[in-house]
């Protein structure tokens, strides 16, 4: 059982660490942002997901704090990405993604 455990947990941090790292990327993305954030996305809510459903009850509040967190810095760095868009239509289909997905986060 000690050993199911301390794979678990491995699982979760990776999946807290991607999910820290695709909040920094997610900033740093310089072409195509439309079409990398409609595809990263739908992976990252997924592996929120799949990390949440994961926990026992012993963690699952501390944890999943964290990964909604982490949830949410994507947000916060994809809004940033919107912010800095000088073509309208562009910024306007990355506000759209930006609602689907604080949607989603509800």
């Amino acid at each position: 059982e000690l050993s199911t455990l301390c794979e678990t947990d491995e699982k979760l941090s990776a999946s807290l660490y991607l999910l820290h790292g695709f909040s920094i990327v997610i900033g740093r993305i310089q072409r195509r942002p439309v079409e990398n954030v409609k595809v990263a996305l739908p992976i990252m809510l997924a592996v929120g997901k799949v990390a949440a459903s994961k926990l026992s009850d012993d963690d699952s509040i501390d944890i999943t704090s964290r990964i909604f967190e982490k949830l949410i810095a994507i947000a916060v760095s994809l809004q940033g990405v919107c912010k800095k868009q000088v073509v309208d239509e562009k910024k306007q289909q990355l506000w759209s993604i930006l609602s689907l997905y604080t949607l989603q986060l509800l």
